[in-house]
């Protein structure tokens, strides 16, 4: 919950940077339909501005968003199996699964097992995926002057008090 706090702050801070934000917010867990019948819960997405009130009144996106935010727990094969074939299907151009606990599969994440952010980037309709560790700068397509490593999003799961104790 707290990094998808860090991380809906953090994306509205690009967005106004990138000069989008008059086109997109970012939200914390919109509902993102992913067919007829079936809706994802993420994170987190950027929400552009045309949809916001029905996104607010049925809490679901019924466009694909331009990014969306999956935090891994124990189900990560929700994460890393359905929801990216999901979101690539959808057409939605940017997909994050932060996975800070390194609780992936090694297919996913590699090995050794670590914490990782993946960004999955749609091009010509499949998903090309960037892996970041520790202190490895993000690099976002939709945001290319984006100034975030994968540590600073990773403590951002720990209190600010139990981060200040560990130094």
């Amino acid at each position: 919950m707290l990094i998808a706090k860090f991380l809906v702050q953090v994306l509205d801070q690009a967005i106004q940077s990138s000069g989008r934000d008059d086109d997109w917010t970012a939200l914390a867990v919109p509902g993102q339909r992913t067919g007829d019948l079936t809706a994802r819960l993420p994170d987190g997405a950027i929400v552009p501005f045309s949809t916001v009130e029905d996104v607010l009144a049925a809490a679901v996106l019924t466009h694909p968003a331009p990014l969306v935010v999956e935090i891994v727990s124990q189900n990560w094969q929700d994460d890393y199996l359905i929801k990216l074939a999901e979101y690539e299907t959808l057409g939605i151009p940017e997909y994050w699964i932060v996975d800070y606990q390194g609780l992936g599969g090694t297919r996913y994440i590699g090995h050794p097992k670590q914490p990782t952010l993946s960004v999955y980037s749609l091009v010509e309709g499949e998903y090309q995926v960037s892996l970041f560790r520790a202190g490895d700068r993000i690099k976002s397509p939709m945001f290319p002057d984006l100034v975030l490593s994968a540590e600073a999003v990773f403590a951002a799961g720990q209190p600010r008090y139990l981060r200040s104790r560990q130094g």
